[in-house]
């Protein structure tokens, strides 16, 4: 049993609520052109300042060039922390602020000091440079991004920028939501960060501070603690940039992310007893049918109270206490900023489902692209149970191990809902109610205790 949970769409940039010229790096032929007309249109007062933006020199012809033209008056700043030539900031005459680094562009904000800047750099860079302006520096003034193959719309926000965070907790259906996502965020031109952050860890280190001597960083090839994994998961996070997204595959504390109000962030959820049959059979599932119930009994009490295991040779996996997994189930949905997708929704309900999750990620409607349902459907088809066991295994079928594929293991063994009737006992049952309490009635999953 699943639960409907109805979301409001979220815009974490205020600051975007202006004008916003799409573009994903494309420059215009005649940019001083551009502007010039754009103020024409938009600029409501004699007085309103704008500032230009660039990277490694990117918009210093274009800044010269407006210097000299209809608005000298009113540009009042051109920011570029990559122009080597520049000091930390110049003056000019009277005293205003001119050159300066991305960096000093906070000090200024803050004052209402422009009413817009114009970014001309390619979309790597100021994917980056968007995120700084909202995020760290509090920028309020109307954002506008370079032309893009003639599209021109300055009064209206055709997209929210903000970055996506994908956390696919590990044994949930990570393996169904992660290429749909990959599939979705292509077609949506979205561009994925390189590297992901992975079940497996290692090691991990910490930074003392010692006076007279500074930091000394030490290494630990141990398994990492959670305040770890949720400090390493938050600035992995951190560091998307806009138009872009990634994913983080581990069982992180969902309130990490509280603080990062200017994404979207998904947390994959299944019902928590599903999970724990996962990964009990993941671990233990070619042994199964030679244990008796003590064993399988006590296998299962071992994720349920937490557990540290090797999932190879070299790396270890954290697996939380019950009652933490399924708290940070249940916080999903507790910001606005985030929301749950569940692997049962998008098992039997995908359509409407992924239709929900563009409208919630601002993706659909779109006036420059649009994802058609044949074509989620085409995604979904090719991300189906057989297909992605490149047709070893069919949803449903009766496996005790997980498919490899590629010499890869994966989670993937039969790819059904419900199967942890299958394999707890009674008392793994008990005590998973004892550690829960009702919280498995909050999630959704039952409707009362007598389960």
């Amino acid at each position: 049993m699943t639960r409907s949970v109805s979301f409001k769409p979220y815009n974490p940039f205020p600051w975007l609520q202006g004008y916003l010229i799409y573009g994903m790096g494309t420059l215009s032929d005649n940019p001083v052109k551009d502007v010039e007309d754009f103020l024409k249109k938009n600029a409501k007062k004699q007085d309103f300042t704008f500032a230009v933006v660039g990277a490694g020199g990117s918009a210093l012809q274009i800044v010269n060039s407006l210097r000299q033209g209809l608005y000298s008056r009113n540009v009042r700043g051109h920011f570029d922390d990559q122009l080597k030539e520049y000091d930390e900031i110049s003056i000019l005459p009277g005293k205003e602020p001119f050159h300066m680094k991305l960096s000093r562009l906070g000090e200024f904000s803050t004052a209402d000091f422009f009413d817009f800047v114009f970014i001309f750099c390619e979309a790597e860079l100021y994917r980056p440079i968007l995120r700084e302006m909202g995020s760290r520096f509090g920028v309020r003034a109307n954002i506008v991004l370079p032309i893009s193959d003639g599209i021109y719309s300055p009064e209206v926000i055709i997209e929210n920028p903000r970055p996506i965070g994908v956390t696919l907790y590990p044994n949930a259906g990570a393996d169904l939501l992660g290429p749909i996502m990959r599939a979705i965020m292509q077609k949506s031109k979205r561009r994925e960060i390189p590297g992901g952050f992975f079940a497996g860890i290692d090691s991990f280190s910490t930074t003392m501070w010692q006076p007279g001597k500074g930091p000394t960083v030490e290494n630990h090839w141990a398994p990492p603690p959670q305040e770890f994994i949720d400090e390493a998961a938050f600035w992995h996070f951190r560091n998307i940039e806009l138009y872009s997204w990634n994913h983080i595959h581990l069982p992180v504390t969902t309130a990490t992310f509280a603080k990062l109000t200017d994404m979207a962030i998904l947390h994959l959820v299944r019902d928590p007893r599903d999970v724990i049959t996962s990964i009990y059979m993941r671990t233990h599932g070619p042994i199964h049918n030679r244990l008796d119930e003590r064993e399988v009994t006590d296998l299962l009490l071992q994720f349920l109270n937490g557990y540290t295991y090797k999932t190879r040779s070299y790396d270890f996996l954290v697996w939380p206490h019950i009652s933490k997994l399924i708290q940070d189930f249940i916080d999903a949905d507790k910001y606005s900023h985030m929301r749950s997708i569940r692997f049962e929704d998008l098992k039997y309900n995908a359509l409407e489902t992924l239709r929900d999750l563009l409208r919630w990620l601002h993706l659909t409607p779109s006036p420059f692209f649009e994802i058609s349902d044949s074509e989620i459907n085409d995604i979904l088809k090719s991300n189906s149970f057989g297909n992605i066991t490149d047709g070893a295994r069919q949803e449903g079928e009766n496996h005790d191990w997980v498919a490899t594929i590629s010499g890869v293991e994966t989670s993937l063994r039969k790819g059904i809902s419900g199967d942890w009737k299958n394999i707890f006992t009674k008392e793994a049952i008990d005590v998973f109610k004892e550690l829960t309490g009702d919280k498995i009635v909050e999630l959704g999953y039952e409707k009362n205790m007598d389960w």
